[in-house]
């Protein structure tokens, strides 16, 4: 049906993205002792020193331009990755991701210019729930 359908390519979205975080030397692949890395971040315990390389890779791959800074935009665009696990209809996804993201940024956003740094971009993974979805 459509909705499985739906369902399929939200995860497909969130699975790309996972790859493109295991995928540390950005060649498209998965050699193999990426993929066990890969493996081991979801299988094992993690120390604050994991998290935080964990959350670096995210902004690295959210700051496609290398202003060493992400919008509302390039987050926005993690965020419904990480709601489509949660709310199914794309327009509610939005809604909430818009939401989450105008708080988000009220409170982790420390220059106030709606662009946040790597360390601004840290401080809300460690401060939020949701982000513990993508450690597994």
């Amino acid at each position: 049906s459509e909705e499985i359908l739906e369902n399929i390519d939200q995860m497909g979205k969130m699975f790309k993205f996972l790859f493109q975080i295991f995928d540390e030397n950005n060649d498209g692949k998965l050699s193999f002792s990426e993929f066990i890395m890969g493996l081991s971040l979801s299988a094992t315990e993690k120390n604050d020193n994991d998290k935080v390389k964990f959350y670096e890779k995210i902004f690295e791959i959210l700051d496609k331009d290398n202003t060493k800074t992400i919008s509302k935009k390039e987050l926005k665009k993690l965020y419904k990755a990480l709601l489509a696990t949660v709310a199914k209809d794309k327009e509610e996804q939005s809604i909430l991701a818009s939401t989450v993201i105008k708080e988000n940024f009220d409170e982790y956003d420390s220059s106030k210019t709606g662009f946040m740094n790597k360390e601004d971009f840290i401080k809300l993974c460690k401060g939020e729930d949701l982000f513990d979805a993508l450690i597994l």
